[in-house]
């Protein structure tokens, strides 16, 4: 099956490792998002569309699911007694064993939907930030700040609120609001987002404007 480019704003589940049996019944299946077929961990952020899900099976695969969720939509299946287990790896979602065909692409679908949003000037999805020069790939802090400042958008955010929701063990003190802020505004600069998103309120903390 032929990987998707990167360039591609399609939707894509990647399916890893699934074995000879399931690989056939699959590819046999049709579905209203792309699938392709991976046994290489090291081609995905090569391969990654900015609208894509990443399928990997468990008790086999805990490690690459722990490894990825804090970067990628992971979605795991196996027997139910992995379910807690998985959730906890960060899975963003879980599909008992025997895979069928009909939830899973309702189950990706759902999932593909709800981490997609478009904005005026940038769109974002998962942990990638899309732009009029490209995409750029968000850490994890960086994409949970991105997260707050758009649930309060047009409204200013304290930086106390910030610090409490964001890094609730560090000292009143700390200064991580303003450079977890400072590391997004380079990222949507690079990314090629309006100038002037995210703005400082003085003495306050900071507001995400309205396009």
């Amino acid at each position: 099956m032929t990987s998707p480019t990167a360039g591609r704003r399609q939707a894509v589940l990647f399916v890893y490792r699934p074995g000879r049996t399931l690989k056939q019944r699959l590819e046999k299946d049709a579905y209203p998002f792309s699938l392709c077929i991976v046994d290489r961990v090291d081609a995905l952020p090569e391969l990654w569309p900015v609208h894509a899900a990443l399928l990997v099976f468990v008790p086999e695969e805990r490690e690459l699911l722990s490894r990825l969720a804090a970067s990628a939509a992971v979605l795991a299946c196996g027997p139910i007694s992995e379910i807690e287990r998985a959730f906890r790896l960060g899975a963003a979602d879980f599909l008992a064993r025997p895979l069928l065909a009909e939830e899973l692409k309702a189950r990706v679908s759902r999932l593909l939907d709800s981490n997609r949003r478009r904005f005026f000037s940038f769109e974002l999805s998962g942990f990638t930030l899309w732009g009029k020069k490209g995409r750029v790939i968000l850490g994890l802090e960086e994409r949970r700040l991105l997260e707050t400042l758009l649930h309060n958008r047009g409204r200013a955010v304290s930086r106390t609120a910030l610090r409490d929701m964001l890094w609730p063990d560090l000292d009143p003190a700390t200064r991580m609001p303003d450079m977890a802020v400072s590391r997004l505004r380079k990222r949507f600069k690079k990314a090629g987002a309006s100038d002037g998103l995210i703005q400082t309120v003085r003495g306050f903390g900071y507001l995400l404007q309205n396009e």
